[in-house]
């Protein structure tokens, strides 16, 4: 695997917002719909707004490029109850 992160941000900005939506849809995650769901449709959109930064990893390919995966950075503080229950058996705050 040849990948390598990008920044959401320059991303858009190098190959514009179409092509780089188009870029997110090869990403898949079977293990959390939202996660794929927020990539897909709202990442560029919080991006864009400075709700948040989003990186990707593509994986240049042979048969073309594709996500591999992604975080997001807040750009602002949240607050979060503690009683929230996380998916995932990640524990909880």
């Amino acid at each position: 695997m040849n990948a390598m992160p990008v920044s959401l941000n320059k991303l858009v900005s190098k190959v514009g917002e179409g092509k780089a939506s188009l870029l997110l849809s090869t990403f898949k995650c079977t293990a959390d719909a939202d996660a794929e769901y927020f990539l897909k449709n709202k990442a560029i959109i919080h991006d864009r707004d400075s709700i948040s930064r989003t990186y990707v990893t593509l994986d240049f390919k042979t048969e073309g490029t594709v996500v591999k995966g992604y975080f997001t950075l807040a750009v602002k503080c949240l607050a979060i109850a503690r009683n929230i229950k996380f998916p995932m058996n990640c524990g909880s705050l």
